[in-house]
């Protein structure tokens, strides 16, 4: 809150809008996390696809830029 009021006190409304950005941006991966756990625990009827589904899974944590 203190900030805030520094920020709008000083004029520099942007890195008040940035602050704020990067928070909800943070709050939204900690949320989603369980979510994104639980959707690469899924179990997979088909054998074949099995595999596959488990190493996307692997590459999308694994790597900044997954390469599918």
């Amino acid at each position: 809150m203190i900030l805030g009021i520094y920020v709008l006190a000083s004029g520099q409304v942007g890195l008040l809008l940035v602050i704020a950005l990067n928070g909800f941006i943070l709050a939204a991966g900690l949320l989603g996390k369980p979510l994104e756990e639980r959707a690469r625990s899924l179990m997979v009827l088909d054998p074949l696809l099995e595999e596959r589904y488990k190493s996307i899974g692997v590459t999308w944590v694994g790597k900044p830029f997954p390469d599918f």
